[in-house]
């Protein structure tokens, strides 16, 4: 019985392998042979006998897709919660800088119009050296949620000196220049 299960296993193509030899005689009678102790290397992967090689394959490409479509949306879950992490970290960067150097906030808001003489054209107002004037704020997106005041009255800036090409102000006590445009 053992033999024709060996000799069938054999020719279903299961190597065998051999573990150990009895060589113990546990009677004295001469007709006893030595007993093999034989296991059977099977294969890792037992493959359903009622389907055909060609949809084992396609049933395991569609596990290896599967498994690199998880990891891709892994991967672009990450990317972007970095992307999120990166932005939050520059608005908080971006919202220190301001509180540090008020005067920035206020200079992209400024347009010098003209200079003549003594007197400058900053947003279609004639001001002199020591007038005082409010910049109209136009908060950029990056700013929202940071603790600035912004009350209109607080951006007051005043007129230091002008010259041929240029107009010196005073913002919170930043002193800053704000050139003619070329034409």
């Amino acid at each position: 019985m053992k033999k024709k299960l060996l000799l069938s296993l054999l020719v279903l193509g299961f190597p065998l392998l051999v573990i150990a030899q009895d060589t113990k005689t546990t009677t004295k009678a001469a007709n006893v042979l030595p007993v093999k102790k034989v296991t059977f290397d099977l294969p890792s992967t037992t493959k359903s006998p009622f389907i055909s090689q060609q949809e084992a394959d396609k049933i395991e490409a569609d596990k290896i897709a599967a498994e690199n479509a998880r990891k891709a949306a892994e991967n672009a879950a990450r990317i972007a919660w970095e992307e999120q992490q990166k932005e939050i970290l520059r608005k908080k960067l971006l919202c220190d800088e301001m509180k540090r150097h008020p005067a920035r906030l206020v200079n992209t808001n400024i347009n010098l119009d003209g200079i003549m003489g003594r007197d400058a054209i900053i947003n279609g107002q004639i001001l002199s050296k020591g007038s005082k004037f409010v910049v109209p704020i136009v908060l950029a997106k990056d700013l929202e949620g940071c603790d600035i005041d912004y009350n209109p009255e607080k951006f007051k800036i005043k007129v230091v000196s002008v010259t041929t090409d240029s107009v010196w102000l005073v913002y919170k006590g930043e002193r800053f220049q704000v050139k003619l445009p070329l034409l």
